[in-house]
């Protein structure tokens, strides 16, 4: 660098020597190979843990590595890891973890066949899986937009899903703050459904929250606002309920004061559903109080969420891609309609 200022220095590291190439040899970007083999492995204890010791001893490491999900030396991202709810999971993984994503050859248009140098030409007659490139236009895309939200690690905190018999390592959750402000994203990397309380205690601090305040909060993949107490936030944290392969990504924070009750007036009424427009939801749950009709209150929530508010227990809606085999991949990327399935997310 003495001799070339301003040179990139870019490694390909050794199997977990990802750090030691950044802090001792002073690599300004290096490929982190952990993240695509233990996601793909479902190795989430170890993906979590190799997180938790960056956090701990250098966390501008973080910053520095290159993740992502193929390369000219792997099978195609759409062999590893399918084109259904895991794939998504990982590369929304990619576009909210600090540092760099890079999305391999074919990847978004769901090529299966393997690339690199020695091949001068495509084997394979594949054409891209448009609806497959239609979902990352719709749940990809937009987070990489936001990447100044995700990419520092400043005040990135790996943060614990706690259910009954202590932390599911399966859960990979973490918390941000910058760019577009806070951002919460929770990715359940098991064929397994789960649910518990997201950093009890922690979130708050993480998130710098106000107990005395509540929030609205945008989930990205729904669209959908949800409204929580800053006392809840702070001391149970986040209940969260997550299908097979699930992810939920929390931003677009409101700071909502109080003052006479109305925002905690609407969190009872909506059980702890989610709605597509805050203001839109108090103003309806304000008419329904002074038309002193019950009926009409459950009709205009109900209204609210588009006729899911019936079904849920308190929930987020989350859109479904392909169907799942047994072995979590799709038989065939995002044919047809997609179908849009209720996963509760109860207070």
């Amino acid at each position: 660098q003495e001799e070339t200022p301003g040179t990139l220095l870019l490694a390909e590291a050794f199997w977990m020597m990802e750090g030691y190439f950044v802090r001792n040899l002073g690599m300004h970007r290096v490929y982190n190979s952990a993240f695509m083999h233990m996601l793909r492995d479902e190795d989430n204890a170890k993906f979590r843990g190799m997180l938790r010791e960056v956090l701990q001893t250098s966390p501008a490491v973080l910053e520095r590595f290159v993740n992502f999900a193929n390369n000219p030396d792997e099978d195609s991202a759409a062999d590893q890891f399918g084109k259904d709810r895991k794939y998504f999971g990982v590369a929304t993984l990619m576009a909210t973890l600090p540092g760099l994503p890079m999305f391999g050859h074919g990847q978004v248009e769901g090529y299966t066949e393997k690339y690199g140098m020695e091949y001068s030409r495509a084997y394979r007659d594949e054409t891209p899986d448009q609806g497959f490139i239609d979902h990352h236009e719709r749940v990809i895309f937009p987070l990489l937009r936001r990447r100044a939200s995700f990419c520092k690690a400043d005040h990135f905190a790996l943060l614990d899903l706690v259910r009954e018999g202590g932390v599911d390592e399966n859960v990979i959750a973490y918390s941000n703050r910058g760019g577009h402000g806070r951002s919460l994203v929770l990715f359940n990397n098991q064929w397994d459904s789960t649910s518990g309380w997201v950093a009890p205690n922690h979130l708050a601090d993480a998130l710098r929250l106000d107990s005395a305040q509540w929030y609205g909060m945008r989930e990205l993949h729904s669209g959908l606002w949800f409204l929580r107490s800053g006392e809840q936030l702070a001391t149970a944290g986040l209940f969260a309920a997550l299908d097979r392969y699930e992810t939920q990504v929390f931003a677009d924070w409101r700071d909502l004061q109080d003052p006479d009750g109305r925002w905690q007036g609407l969190a009872t009424a909506l059980d702890g559903r989610g709605v597509e427009d805050l203001d839109v939801a108090l103003a309806r749950h304000e008419r329904a109080l002074t038309s002193d009709s019950e009926p009409y209150l459950h009709r205009a929530l109900e209204e609210e969420v588009d006729g899911v508010g019936a079904e849920l227990a308190g929930g987020v809606v989350v859109e479904s891609v392909a169907p799942t085999h047994e072995d979590g991949r799709s038989g065939g990327g995002l044919e047809g309609e997609e179908s849009r399935e209720v996963d509760a997310l109860v207070d």
